[in-house]
């Protein structure tokens, strides 16, 4: 069933046609043109006082639009909505099952997500228990209306947007700001698709805030908050104690009564949640995986499953010498913001078993926060990089080419220049410049 709401959910299914497909992709990329162009010519603009008044303007109008459009290249926001349904149900099954299990019967509200989004199967949840209350919570609060919980959590991603670019003002200054609310990538992956990504993203630059206003019990409950809600910026745990170390203050009672509330915080999250180590289940997934990188290889790895785990095992190693690199270098805040974009960069390259163009929100959102003359061309590198693959799984499931050429197509056009740009990020992090 159809269900009400977004209509535009319906209207993008009768386009995966070849040809409908093909049109409505043309208009994604001259529309994505044209948003980029704006945006460089916004940039040049934002010096000026009066500018920077009306691109705020431009900016929140902007976020309010795509916010009540409905998502059309992700299918996350619904999982979502079904982890949220599932866990209201019993919330011991949060972490236990999938959104569909096997041989139980699918409910209406599920029946409407399958027929909005497409959406076959989505193992258990991977996200932290933050997420998965505010799951919950959603789906109480919207009742039985996906319609109603998709824009909530999709106004949720813009509120996210806007903190972000709030924050950025006292940490890297005005012009950083509008850099972040403008960006046409974070734009369409946090107002348009309302991904996780976007609540996960806004803790780690408050946490950063505190850091740099030496609230440290604060700062330190953010970035708890943070890996609570996606556990991918714990990856910079030890580069912001070498921060706190090199300011002396890593000892001191404000850490200690950070630490002390992000341990009762994450408690009294999990507590309801738990389930042993099968609470973990949909992190293994994800992480005993094949890589993305190493999908030309999947039949023989496959065949090979020492092998497979000998590689993954490999690029965890390669993953934890990036993370003693960065956090002997992570002396200054501009070090450790620098750092966590090459860490977070650096995940993302190696470990997914799938690459999708809201993985890299997290270092644009850094290295935008770095004085512009440095580094935003690389933020602008990897935000144009990844909207150009945003329509290739539209395309294949039209029909328009087969799965294997599709995924070859993603995966070589994803990280392809992100691997180049890492290898600069790399050299860039051995003398990063001071934030103002």
């Amino acid at each position: 069933m159809r269900g009400t709401g977004f209509a535009w959910d319906a209207l993008w299914k009768d386009l995966l046609s070849p040809a409908g497909t093909s049109f409505a992709v043309a208009a994604y990329y001259l529309s994505l043109a044209g948003l980029y162009g704006i945006y460089l010519s916004f940039l040049k603009d934002s010096a000026l006082p009066r500018a920077r008044r009306r691109l705020w303007l431009l900016g929140a109008i902007t976020c309010l639009a795509l916010t009540l459009t409905p998502a059309s290249r992700s299918t996350d926001i619904y999982a979502y909505l079904a982890h949220g349904h599932n866990g209201a149900a019993n919330l011991r099954e949060t972490y236990a099952r999938g959104i569909y299990p096997e041989g139980t019967p699918p409910s209406p509200y599920l029946e409407e997500i399958s027929a909005r989004s497409g959406l076959v199967n989505h193992g258990p949840s991977p996200y932290g228990p933050l997420w998965a209350h505010l799951e919950i919570l959603n789906y109480r609060a919207t009742g039985a209306s996906v319609f109603a919980g998709a824009l909530a959590l999709k106004g949720l991603g813009t509120l996210s947007l806007l903190g972000i670019a709030l924050l950025a003002v006292p940490l890297s200054g005005p012009l950083a700001a509008l850099s972040l609310l403008l960006n046409p990538l974070l734009l369409t992956e946090f107002a348009a698709e309302g991904h996780n990504d976007a609540l996960m993203i806004l803790f780690l630059v408050l946490g950063l805030y505190g850091l740099k206003r030496t609230r440290l019990t604060g700062a330190v409950l953010a970035l708890a908050a943070g890996v609570l809600t996606k556990y991918i910026p714990a990856l910079l745990a030890l580069p912001a104690a070498r921060y706190l170390l090199s300011r002396k203050s890593l000892a001191s009672r404000a850490v200690g009564l950070g630490v002390a509330a992000s341990a009762a915080l994450a408690a009294l999250l999990y507590f309801p949640l738990w389930i042993g180590g099968a609470t973990f289940q949909g992190v293994r997934d994800n992480s005993e995986a094949i890589p993305a990188f190493l999908r030309p290889l999947q039949a023989a790895l496959s065949a090979a499953p020492l092998v497979a785990t000998g590689l993954r095992t490999l690029l965890a190693l390669l993953l934890l010498g990036l993370t003693a690199w960065v956090t002997l270098r992570a002396k200054s805040l501009a070090s450790l913001i620098l750092g966590g974009a090459v860490l977070l960069l650096g995940y993302f390259l190696f470990f997914p078993a799938f690459v999708w163009p809201w993985y890299l929100a997290g270092p644009v959102v850094l290295l935008l926060l770095l004085p512009p003359a440095s580094y935003q061309k690389y933020a602008l590198l990897f935000a144009v990089n990844a909207s150009l693959v945003g329509p290739v799984w539209a395309l294949y499931k039209a029909g328009s080419f087969t799965a294997s050429f599709g995924r070859g197509l993603h995966h070589a056009l994803l990280p392809g220049c992100a691997i180049l740009i890492f290898a600069a990020l790399l050299q860039k992090a051995f003398s990063p410049p001071e934030l103002p």
